[in-house]
């Protein structure tokens, strides 16, 4: 389990050593191939995760991602683009107040919260200050999240590229909303609750922004 949920690529380079020894042996089957496509696919070695699938074309799972790499990005994040391709951008961070909410369109909590600051007078204002990343996961829902964008301009869904860019988030939940001032965090929390989510502590955040961006 602490392979296949370990997030750095020696951890997956470790699993995938343990799968050719079982492969060798005859004792894996494609649900275990699986699991080791998946955690190539989580640790963004998208090319060994090619080679893998071309060597297991029986596996039922997507295709890795075509990725338009920007080496000089200090902080990158991913855009889905279509055709399953993925551009590497910079984060758009620049030392002033940003929200960053690590959401899901996938997630029913996320999509919640995303539309409801799409729809708030207050907090719509402020979406030019707010980023929405993906969690560090191993399925790309990447038509999931290129439909999302497309039906939602206000709102598009940027992928992490590595967890360990982002040191000071510390929640697994989505979604979590960090404000982030000089890549410190000054403001936290977490979950949408079915009620009126979390829309109090979120309108405070927009209006710290709001007030920001106004100077």
């Amino acid at each position: 389990m602490a392979f296949f949920y370990g997030l750095k690529p020696g951890f997956s380079a470790r699993l995938h050593a343990i799968g050719d020894e079982m492969e060798k042996r005859g004792r894996i089957d494609n649900q275990q191939r699986g699991v080791l496509y998946e955690s190539m696919i989580r640790t963004r070695r998208f090319d060994d995760a090619r080679q893998y699938l071309d060597k297991h074309p029986g596996l039922n799972v997507a295709p890795p991602p075509t990725v338009e790499a920007r080496p000089s990005a200090k902080l990158a994040l991913y855009s889905v683009e279509a055709g399953s391709r993925l551009k590497e951008i910079e984060a758009p961070l620049d030392g002033q107040p940003t929200l960053v909410v690590v959401s899901h369109p996938q997630c029913a909590f996320s999509r919640a919260a995303m539309e409801a600051a799409a729809k708030d007078p207050l907090v719509s204002q402020s979406l030019g200050r707010v980023l929405w990343i993906t969690p560090q996961d191993g399925n790309l829902y990447l038509k999931e999240i290129l439909a999302w964008n497309q039906a939602h301009p206000a709102t598009q869904v940027f992928v992490t590229k590595f967890k360990s860019d982002w040191p000071m988030f510390d929640e697994r939940a989505t979604p979590s909303f960090y404000l982030l001032v000089d890549g410190v965090v000054k403001k936290h929390f977490s979950g949408w609750p079915r009620d009126d989510g979390n829309m109090r502590k979120l309108r405070e955040i927009s209006e710290t922004l709001r007030q920001e961006t106004s100077r």
